[in-house]
């Protein structure tokens, strides 16, 4: 079992790439968050957005592993501003002991609202989140990023904050 676990919830595939990209930096562990319902292409966009201003709950079709003593790093498309219900249901399944980090991927603006929200459901997240604007749109800015943030992750962890 490897200190950190990246648990991670893609829609279009632009955090999974960043999830990937960041494990591979820390040596972490990486499971995805599946549920039942697809969200896929323009149509799933649409089910997106009604999903989350309607709060929708998700069937998770993935089993997790609980974190326990590793440090779990949560990465999410914002969808309204909001915590996608895949994430939420995955929040409600898992015990967290120590500081939990969080990303986030968006095309636009949402992160600051989908932060308030996520640290009201997980008051140990860590203030240390990372919202990417446009994580496919310049892949080693991407880079560059993550391995900023995974060092910062490194040298809190490593201190229990």
């Amino acid at each position: 079992m490897r200190e950190f676990l990246i648990v991670y919830y893609s829609r279009s595939g632009k955090t999974a790439m960043a999830a990937r990209m960041l494990a591979e930096m820390l040596g972490a562990d990486i499971e995805e968050i599946r549920e039942q319902r697809s969200f896929t292409g323009c149509v799933g966009w649409a089910k997106a957005l009604i999903c989350a201003l309607k709060k929708e709950g998700a069937r998770l079709v993935s089993t997790h592993s609980q974190a326990g003593d590793r440090t779990l790093i949560l990465g999410m498309p914002v969808w309204a501003a909001s915590v996608p219900p895949a994430v939420l249901e995955y929040l409600r399944t898992v015990q967290v002991s120590k500081p939990m980090y969080a990303f986030c991927t968006l095309d636009g603006s949402g992160s600051k609202g989908l932060f308030k929200k996520l640290r009201a459901l997980a008051p140990n997240l860590s203030s240390n989140t990372l919202a990417i604007i446009k994580p496919a749109k310049d892949v080693e800015r991407l880079r560059k990023t993550l391995l900023a943030w995974a060092d910062a992750i490194r040298s809190s962890a490593g201190r229990g904050a």
